[in-house]
């Protein structure tokens, strides 16, 4: 009985989700974009085409795979931060976006999946 009670357990724990970690879950997206200067230096961290920033490096470690698993381990909170991230890059800066894409989903495998899911938060 207590193997069992051990195995579920350790089938529960196996089970809980397993949330990504960033350095701020309570980024004020709008803000983000309305400050150019920093949009800018983020954009070109996700590019490559500069060092990152600490919190801009949180990000950009997750998105391969958050991409990938269209942000199955994201919390709430990172869906709703990428969701308007995304959104913004269009508006904002539409060739970006495109870049941001090819970057990291150049077979556009994952896009479509990744902004429906995200879109609901």
């Amino acid at each position: 009985m207590k193997l069992v009670l051990i195995l579920l357990a350790l089938v529960g724990f196996a089970m809980t989700e397993d949330f990504y970690t960033t350095g701020d879950d309570n980024i004020d997206v709008d803000a983000f974009f309305a400050d150019q200067p920093r949009a800018k230096q983020f954009l070109d961290c996700y590019m490559d085409r500069a060092p990152c920033p600490e919190l801009a490096d949180s990000y950009k470690k997750i998105f391969p795979e958050a991409i990938a698993q269209a942000c199955k381990r994201c919390n709430s909170a990172q869906k709703h931060i990428f969701w308007k991230f995304l959104q913004g890059l269009k508006a904002k800066y539409a060739e970006e976006y495109q870049t941001f894409r090819q970057k990291y989903d150049p077979e556009s495998k994952y896009f479509e999946n990744l902004e429906k899911e995200i879109s609901k938060y």
